[in-house]
């Protein structure tokens, strides 16, 4: 079992994942079925539309066709917004300070991207193995 499941990071039930409300959200996945969240009382209830839509930056007045399925979908596979927004805003400061007259130059990441890269590098030394072993299952 993977250590984020169930004491650490996420809680996890019948291959759904259960939020702790008091840790950073984890990839919202594009499923209707993936993404849960503990009530006080204990009981379980799905994220809706509107909850992964804001985890992923969407305005709150922005609307999804299709399907519940196919909405989730849409969500789920968006690139999120504060990414685009991190990556304008280092593409400005740039622009501000190039010297047009030198050859185009590689522009160094945020720390921020660095700490997300870190963040997925640690994960997948905890987990890794355990995917690869129900992979491996599934397939034969």
């Amino acid at each position: 079992m993977e250590s984020t499941r169930p004491g650490g990071h996420w809680g996890y039930r019948q291959g759904t994942f259960i939020a702790d409300t008091k840790l950073p959200a984890r990839t919202v996945t594009g499923s209707s079925s993936q993404d849960w969240i503990r009530l006080k009382d204990g009981s379980l209830r799905r994220l809706t539309l509107q909850e992964v839509a804001q985890l992923q930056g969407f305005p709150r007045q922005w609307r999804f066709c299709g399907t519940k399925a196919q909405q989730y979908k849409q969500i789920g596979n968006a690139v999120p917004t504060i990414f685009g927004e991190v990556l304008g805003q280092e593409f400005i400061r740039y622009l501000k300070t190039v010297d047009e007259s030198l050859p185009p130059q590689k522009i160094p990441m945020p720390k921020k991207f660095y700490d997300y890269i870190e963040y997925t590098k640690k994960e997948n030394d905890r987990n890794c193995e355990s995917r690869k072993r129900k992979q491996k299952a599934k397939t034969g």
